[in-house]
């Protein structure tokens, strides 16, 4: 086992259906030939037949898990292969003789953060794998391989946090100083680190003071409420999001002005205020409408949707959904398998 390093999966072609076996088969002879671009193509047109047909479970997983590594590994895509990973670790999960493969993917779901420099995340799916390999009873070479990919994790997260915490700003220009407290609080965020990442954004924002620069002062205020909302203190998150907000709508600033209005609804929908989350949606929504091109519409549709169907408003649900999933199916976008999750769960609820 390669530390850090992609594991690929692939089911026995006997056990496929005759029609499909010769697609698996050309899409393992691209990967080989080096031809991924190719043989994505043919895991994307495989993927609704083997979701829909009666096939192993194993062969969906290994074309989500492919889909997953072609895009981290080829593309620099790594928000579209975690969702890939994601979504073959939901297929394995709770099918006993996919264990072994488990392991494999979260190990690979945690190469993914470890070369993101995303310490915690990386940490959180090595531990889960060297988990599952030790109830499993693997080999003594296994889990030492994945104990060394833990150890990694934990060297390499110190070792950030001591050079972060070393950075002087006394030769930068205010400006300067500005961006690199702003970038030490969101990787102190990125570590649960929350002390350190106020005393960084208060910085920042005193920064952004010294200029006169509501812009960035805008920006800090709302990286401090999402401090504040992960330490718990949910009227102060609240308290700057509306801050930032303001002074984003003063200044025209409507990408940031609708990012701030997604935040403030997800922070009220974390707090069950759901009428309240569902009014600052439909603000986000409306502004993000007139943006060119438009900035993440499709996620607000997604989000004001679940509001509508946690409400039993099954309706408006369906009409936000299917709003996402025209987007996401357009966009070929991996989240178009929640938005299908939500419509189906609309149908399901509307029967009852």
């Amino acid at each position: 086992m390669k530390k850090h390093e992609y594991t690929e999966i692939r089911i026995l072609t006997d056990s496929l259906s005759p029609d499909l076996a010769p697609f698996f088969q050309e899409a393992r002879s691209d990967i080989d030939d080096g031809n991924y671009l190719d043989a994505e193509k043919i895991y994307i047109n495989l993927l609704p037949t083997i979701s829909k047909e009666r096939q192993p479970s194993l062969a969906l997983v290994e074309v989500l898990n492919m889909l997953a590594i072609i895009n981290a590994r080829y593309k620099g895509r790594h928000d579209i292969a975690v969702g890939y990973f994601r979504d073959a670790i939901k297929k394995a999960t709770n099918q006993k003789n996919l264990n072994h493969t488990l392991v494999a993917l979260y190990l690979n779901l945690g190469c993914v953060y470890y070369l993101e420099s995303n310490w915690d995340d990386a940490l959180e799916q090595y531990k889960t794998a060297l988990a599952i390999a030790l109830n499993r009873g693997e080999n003594q070479t296994a889990i030492d391989a994945i104990k060394n990919n833990v150890n990694d994790v934990l060297t390499a997260k110190k070792h950030s946090l001591n050079t972060l915490e070393s950075v002087s700003v006394d030769n930068l220009t205010t400006e300067e100083a500005f961006s690199v407290f702003r970038e030490k609080a969101h990787t102190f965020m990125s570590f649960s680190e929350w002390t350190k990442a106020e005393d960084a954004i208060k910085d920042s924002i005193e920064k952004a003071n010294q200029l006169k620069d509501l812009r960035l002062k805008a920006l800090a205020l709302n990286d401090f409420a999402l401090i504040k909302s992960e330490q718990g203190n949910v009227e102060e998150a609240l308290a700057l999001f509306r801050e930032a907000a303001e002074i984003s709508q003063k200044l025209s600033d409507n990408k940031t002005y609708a990012s701030i209005l997604n935040n403030i609804g997800l922070i009220l929908k974390q707090n069950n205020k759901l009428d309240d989350a569902i009014e600052a949606y439909l603000q986000s929504l409306e502004i993000k409408k007139e943006l060119q091109p438009t900035d993440n519409i499709s996620n607000t549709y997604y989000n004001l949707a679940m509001l509508y169907f946690e409400k039993g408003s099954y309706g408006e649900a369906r009409k936000y959904v299917e709003n996402a999933i025209a987007l996401d199916r357009a966009n070929k976008d991996p989240h178009l398998r929640d938005d299908l999750e939500l419509l189906n769960k609309i149908n399901q609820s509307n029967k009852k």
